[in-house]
């Protein structure tokens, strides 16, 4: 995926309140010019409400697969905030960093959902209506897509079509072929010079490879 820092859409909101990075956007409407090139219809959003009660929409659309990662601060999902959602989505929240029970809410009613937690959203609804609930930068990042409807095999940290593409995967992350981890001890310089090794070790054109600027 190929996320050039030019081609993200960024807008703010309530007078600088909401702050909305679209890094993918594949929804019908959409500037094609920003955001992410995907394979299948996707949006990728990072938004940021720097404000308690401050609410925010977003349009999904009806149909599609979507969860809520809260990266700071809490978010309600669903609550009709200072801006009113014409069909929420319902959402199942659920935390990776303790036994709480998974809680469910129906489509209008406020789902809570805390630091480190994701909220799984139900295909109904058009929006996607976001309030800040805590003091301070609520962070948070939405994924969404069109259903691809294709077969899934998983092994380990590995999810594919086919039990042949899971092990061709396994081989290519056992021969350095998914990348380099990050070494935040080298400079920007030294950086860019070891994956331009990376790349010529395999054989990969420099425009073909995934980048990020």
């Amino acid at each position: 995926m190929n996320v050039e820092r030019g081609r993200i859409a960024h807008s703010t909101f309530k007078a600088g309140a909401v702050v909305e990075r679209l890094l993918a956007d594949g929804r019908a409407d959409a500037d094609s010019a920003c955001g992410a090139k995907t394979w299948s219809p996707v949006t990728i959003a990072h938004i940021e409400i720097r404000a308690k009660g401050v609410s925010h929409a977003l349009r999904i659309p009806t149909g599609w697969n979507a969860l809520v990662y809260v990266r700071r601060g809490a978010v309600d999902i669903g609550a009709q905030g200072d801006g009113a959602a014409t069909a929420a989505h319902a959402a199942t929240a659920a935390s990776f960093d303790s036994q709480r029970s998974a809680h469910e809410a129906d489509g209008g009613a406020a789902v809570r959902v805390g630091t480190y937690e994701t909220a799984y959203l139900s295909r109904s609804g058009e929006t996607l209506m976001l309030t800040s609930a805590a003091e301070g930068v609520c962070d948070v990042l939405v994924l969404a897509g069109e259903p691809i409807n294709e077969p899934l095999v998983s092994q380990g940290t590995m999810v594919m079509n086919s039990q042949a593409e899971v092990e061709e995967a396994v081989r290519d992350y056992s021969t350095g072929k998914f990348g380099l981890p990050w070494d935040h001890t080298l400079d920007d310089g030294s950086w860019a010079q070891r994956c331009k090794n990376f790349l010529q070790r395999f054989g990969i054109r420099e425009e073909a490879s995934s980048k990020v600027e």
